[in-house]
């Protein structure tokens, strides 16, 4: 989790990273990484919220779905980068980084990512309208939509 910070910090990049400590910790004590654990938001509902506003995701799946959901998302949709997988992965700060730059910066995969997410993001609004084929599925626009 250190590693992944100092990756944050040093890319010069706006992040919002919600970490949530382990069961009984003390706000007010001194930070131990080895008490904190990753949170892996990669829920499909917050998948879709990422994906709603156009947001590329750095996936780092640590358990059930969370595993496909990052396949499909890198694989299939190419709207996601995996960072590592699992919660005994051993990630260096250098290489998050590289994988930050690929995806924020004006990188032709970067690029081509970020038009990809643009145009989920639009299938994914027209979705919610009351009109057209895409109403109200969010299943539906992957497979009919992409």
């Amino acid at each position: 989790m250190m590693q992944l910070g100092m990756a944050l910090e040093n890319s010069g990049k706006n992040f919002v990273w919600v970490v949530r400590p382990s069961i009984g910790f003390d706000i007010n004590l001194k930070f131990r990484a080895e008490e904190w654990l990753l949170e892996g938001h990669y829920e499909w509902n917050s998948v879709l919220k990422s994906l709603s506003h156009g947001v590329p995701i750095l996936g780092w799946p640590m358990a059930v779905e969370q595993f496909f959901n990052c396949k499909l998302l890198e694989e299939e949709l190419g709207v996601c980068v995996k960072v590592a997988r699992g919660k005994s992965c051993e990630v260096k700060h250098e290489d998050v980084m590289a994988t930050i730059e690929l995806v924020m910066n004006y990188t032709d995969n970067g690029m081509k990512m970020r038009q990809k997410v643009v145009n989920i993001r639009d299938i994914i609004r027209n979705s919610v309208k009351d009109e057209g084929v895409f109403k109200g599925s969010s299943i539906r626009f992957i497979v009919v939509g992409n």
